[in-house]
Parts: structure tokens; C-alpha cells; sequence
């Protein structure tokens, strides 16, 4: 009798929790297809924007420049709207970046993936492959 009390009273407090919280059990759906992330605006405007700061055009300065893909969850009141963001990393050389740990301090948004810049040319101005 006293173990199916303990646990009367533990579903209780869950359940009252998840009301005070107002929040629903959440399972990620799977990630998004690379033609969605591409599809994405936001997505499709940082890419371009990374692009211009990679200095394709300057073969002094061109350098890598990239990011994790984050697909974050806001709940709207009665159900999470899902959305993508880069979260970006720091500067890479002229062929190659250092993407570091993947980010997992929020818990509102996961990994979808990592892309960057290949801001070199197959042979460059100086014919260096």
C-alpha cells in the first residue's frame, strides 16, 4: 500500500508540473532534409551572407567561414513552432575551419548540421592547385 502511494503521489507532482509549466511531451521530429535547410530563408541569407565575408575575390584575405545548423523549438501557447538558425564559429584559414564542440547548452534547439565556405579556387591566380 505505501509503494502504490509513493507513486500516486510522484505521478501527481509530475503531472502538476507539466501543467504549472504548461508544457506537452516533446519528441524531435527527424531533421530537416538539406533541400529544406536550403529551402529556409533565413538559412539561404546567412549562407549568402558567409559567402561575401569568406573574400572568395581576394586571394589574400579569402578564408573559410561556416556554422552549426540549430532547428530550435518556441512554444507558441498550444504547441512548439520549429525554425533554423547558424549559430557561427570562429574564422577559419584560407583552407580550412576549427568548427570546435557542437553547441548543447539550450535545450530548446538541436543540431542539424555544420556546413562552411570553400572560398578557393580548383587553381588559384598564381596556378596553385
Amino acid at each position: 500500500m505505501r509503494i502504490f502511494t509513493k507513486a500516486v503521489f510522484i505521478s501527481a507532482v509530475i503531472f502538476c508540473f507539466l501543467i504549472i509549466f504548461n508544457t506537452t511531451a516533446f519528441a524531435w521530429p527527424d531533421p530537416p532534409t538539406v533541400a529544406e535547410i536550403l529551402d529556409d530563408e533565413g538559412i539561404a541569407n546567412e549562407l549568402e551572407s558567409e559567402w561575401t565575408a569568406s573574400q572568395s575575390d581576394d586571394k589574400d584575405n579569402r578564408h573559410e567561414e561556416g556554422g552549426w545548423i540549430m532547428q530550435c523549438r518556441t512554444w507558441n501557447g498550444s504547441a512548439y513552432d520549429l525554425s533554423l538558425r547558424i549559430t557561427s564559429v570562429a574564422r577559419g584559414s584560407a583552407a580550412g575551419i576549427a568548427p570546435g564542440t557542437a553547441p548543447t547548452g539550450d535545450v530548446d534547439c538541436r543540431v542539424v548540421g555544420f556546413k562552411h565556405t570553400h572560398p578557393n579556387p580548383p587553381t588559384d591566380e598564381d596556378g596553385n592547385r
